[in-house]
């Protein structure tokens, strides 16, 4: 289920962290530094132990990000950078952990089968993020979309992360 609530903001990320960003007075000839930013991110996230988790860390890492993501609709420039960043990062860190669980419980005969229907499944919600975000872009800011994703995916991991205790053993 996690990895259905990722998509969220890994989509909205994706596609609008530019405009995002634009919208924020960056100037153009500056972006490709947060894409590499973003990329080493995601790499050094990866140096993290996924068997390391700690559910009372990543909650409060949610309740933090979510009392701080409304900094993203800000114009302070290393405050809104700062907030981006740790999103980028704790995602990156959770789609990590997800996988990583994903791959110890499930059985080795139906891994390839279970992994082809998660990727469908994430698909078809990255489909319908998109196509919402579309719809939104008519009447709302990138700003605004991205804040309004990444809250909404926090407090939904939240409460799966709560409920469904993932990655007890």
């Amino acid at each position: 289920m996690g990895h259905l609530i990722t998509p969220i903001f890994f989509m909205s990320h994706f596609q609008m962290w530019q405009a995002y960003f634009l919208k924020q007075g960056v100037k153009e000839q500056y972006l490709f530094m947060f894409y590499i930013a973003f990329q080493v991110i995601s790499i050094l996230i990866h140096f993290l132990k996924a068997k390391n988790y700690s559910q009372k860390i990543a909650l409060s890492s949610l309740l933090v990000l979510l009392g701080v993501s409304p900094l993203l609709l800000m114009n302070i420039p290393y405050c809104f950078i700062g907030v981006y960043a740790l999103m980028v990062a704790f995602f990156a860190y959770m789609s990590y952990c997800l996988g990583y669980q994903f791959s110890k419980f499930v059985s080795k005969n139906n891994i390839s089968s279970l992994s082809s229907l998660l990727s469908s499944c994430v698909r078809v919600v990255s489909v319908l993020i998109l196509s919402l975000s579309s719809l939104e872009l008519r009447y709302f800011s990138p700003l605004t979309i991205i804040t309004m994703h990444f809250a909404l995916t926090l407090i939904m991991l939240f409460f799966f992360l709560y409920k469904a205790k993932p990655f007890d053993e």
